[in-house]
């Protein structure tokens, strides 16, 4: 409750994560902790300008197939953040291939008919 409140004190919100990937149970989703259960993923559905980044694992866009704003940097070093910071500036385009396949996620829209 508290993220989500002072969430709306500012004008965007960036969540800036560093997830290392894990191998679970033939899945490679972040499984990490509590890690997924303290409302990261469902922020930008109450904010208007939620973006995410991730630092760590490419996988965790599989935790947000809905999110609009995503950015996968593969690596938290100093020269990755700071080429994130001036891309969510707009300074710099986005670039680089993934040294990974990532899973297609289909996102099915609720039933409405129910």
């Amino acid at each position: 409750d508290e993220l989500r409140t002072k969430a709306q004190e500012h004008d965007v919100v960036f969540v800036n994560v560093y997830v290392m990937p894990l191998m679970t149970f033939g899945t490679v989703r972040v499984t990490a902790g509590g890690f997924g259960h303290w409302g990261w993923r469902a922020l930008f559905t109450e904010h208007p300008h939620v973006v995410y980044t991730s630092f760590g694992s490419p996988y965790l866009t599989h935790e947000l197939p809905h999110a609009p704003a995503v950015a996968l940097a593969y690596g938290g070093s100093v020269a990755s953040q700071r080429a994130a910071v001036k891309f969510w500036l707009g300074e710099i385009p986005a670039q680089g291939m993934l040294p990974v396949q990532l899973p297609k996620v289909k996102v099915h829209r609720p039933d409405s008919s129910r």
